[in-house]
Parts: C-alpha cells; structure tokens; sequence
C-alpha cells in the first residue's frame, strides 16, 4: 500500500508492471476501506522487505516522517527525507520512498469517498493545496515550535481509528481536517505573499489546475478548458499567465509530458500506446509532440531513464 523500503545504501530498484503503473486500492486486513492509519514502524514489519515497486495509489497519502533519513522520489523529483518533514500524495502521482535505518513516523491514508461521506467537499481538499494539482507539491518541514500541535491532531486521530466508539468514522475526519487545516497555515506561513496562494484571481487557477489533472488525457485545447470555465481564451490566459508566470498551453503540454515520462519509465506501453493512452489519435503526431517539448525522441528518453531507474 505505502512503498517505502530500507536499504544501507540508497540504491533505486524499480521493477517495471507489465502493462501499466501499479494503482493501489486501499484496503484493510484485505478489504477495501475509505481510512487507514499507520505507524511507519507497522508498514515496514508489513513489508517483511519484500521488493516495492514505484506506484501511484487511488487514494490520498500524508506520511509524517518524524525521524528518518534517505529519499522520497515522486515522479521525476527526489527529496531528501530527515526528521519532522510531510509529504503529501495524490491519487495520481508515483512515488518510491527509500529510507535507510529505522523510521519512525504516522501515515495517513483516505479516499473521496472518506472525505464526502464525512462533510469535507473536494472543493475544501482543493483549496488547501496540499495535494498534486499540476505543480510541485513540496514537503513541510516542522519547527520544533509547531510539532506538539501536530502530535496533539495525529494522537487524536489513531486513538479513534484504534477504538470502535459512536460517530468513530466523523470523529477522525474532525481531526483529520484539523490536521490539514494546520498543515496549510504552516504551508502558507512559507509563501511568498504574491504568489497565487495570496492572490483574490487565484480561484480561477485553482479550477483550471483541476479541470487539467482531470482532462489532460482527453482535452489539449485551451478553448477546451475556457469553455468549461465559461470564459474567454484570452481573458483565461491572461490570468493563468499572470498568476503562475506559464501559458495554458504551456500547462497543458507539461501535464501530458509527465504523463508520457511516466509511462515511458514505469510501464511496459508501446509509443503507440502510450501516445492513444494520452488522446494522440496518430502516434506520428504523438511522436513530433514529444520531441518538441524535450528536445529528445521517446524511444531515446524511455531507454535513457530505464538505465537510471531501472
């Protein structure tokens, strides 16, 4: 369920799925569940050392490192892993986390479904900006300052998934949204004050990054995305070219390139296959796109990052 794996020295090994990239359901004592936490202690016992592939779960993943050192890859970045530090990963990302000595620490594992059965909207998870959205999602890093309150929501949080009282399932969403809640202020805490975060245009932004992360596969027009925002496609470009300091086009092109990276590293798909996957109708089309957003052909980039990754 959680991919992270101890080695003396921080060696990557990653298997390739015949087909595609693994995606993990959540499940508990083998049946699907909505929320699970973990101590990372408890996940690695699990694990028995069994060898962990790259993978990108159907659920959301907050894994509280509060002592450990090594890497965490998602997609095509590494971070470096040490004590006090969130990471936070979406339903669509891959990630290979690769700790070395003991870790200590808490994970925190839920669906949609957890959040809307217990009164928190998609549109509340969305404004945090917590999660993948089409950029970098970097970790938080606590102060010694801000660890007590933390403790104080996680505590509060296994000691109600360890007990079946009345109202358990609302009572750890309650904390859960404290939980968040306080990770955003620490987030916003570190932002620059003109950044979009900050910015009243912001709204629009943060509904076009989701319509991309929902439709990048499908739609690759920017009057596709103003339609469904019910604006116009200069006037669209405009404020996502101001607030981020990238075209729509641009946004766009880089959703689909890291979606082509990805399966071109972590699957077994054919250009061809990868390139109707991504909504290229001529793979020939697919194959012309790709170079001119990485100044490399496909076959070339996919060989080149089998031998770093693989």
């Amino acid at each position: 369920m959680l991919s992270f794996r101890k080695h003396e020295h921080f060696i990557t090994i990653m298997k390739v799925s015949p087909e595609k990239i693994p995606q993990l359901a959540l499940l508990h004592n083998g049946k699907p569940v909505n929320f699970l936490c973990k101590t990372m202690q408890k996940v690695e016992a699990e694990e028995n050392n069994l060898l962990q592939f790259p993978h990108r779960h159907q659920y959301y993943t907050i894994i509280w490192i509060e002592k450990a050192t090594g890497t965490h890859q998602i997609d095509f970045k590494s971070y470096a892993v040490s004590s006090q530090t969130i990471f936070f990963i979406g339903p669509e990302q891959v990630h290979h986390l690769l700790l070395k000595g003991k870790p200590k620490g808490r994970v925190f594992l839920f669906t949609n479904d957890f959040l809307e059965a217990n009164g928190i909207p998609q549109q509340f998870l969305s404004g945090l900006e917590l999660f993948f959205a089409c950029d970098e999602i970097k970790p938080i890093r606590l102060k010694s300052s801000q660890i007590p309150e933390m403790k104080s929501y996680a505590d509060h949080i296994f000691k109600e998934f360890a007990n079946d009282q009345y109202l358990k399932q609302e009572s750890i969403a309650a904390w859960l949204k404290l939980f968040l809640i306080a990770c955003k202020r620490l987030k916003a805490e570190n932002a620059d004050l003109n950044s979009p975060l900050q910015n009243p245009r912001s709204r629009t932004v943060k509904e076009f990054k989701n319509l991309l992360e929902k439709n990048y596969a499908r739609q690759h027009k920017v009057s596709d995305y103003a339609k469904a925002l019910h604006l116009s496609a200069n006037y669209l470009n405009e404020v996502i070219k101001e607030e981020t300091g990238q075209s729509i086009k641009d946004l766009i092109q880089n959703r689909i390139i890291l979606e082509a990276k990805r399966l071109a590293t972590y699957s077994d798909y054919s250009m061809k296959e990868t390139s109707f996957q991504l909504g290229f109708d001529d793979p020939s089309h697919f194959s012309k796109f790709f170079r001119n957003c990485t100044a490399t052909d496909y076959t070339t980039f996919r060989n080149e990052i089998r031998k770093m990754y693989l």
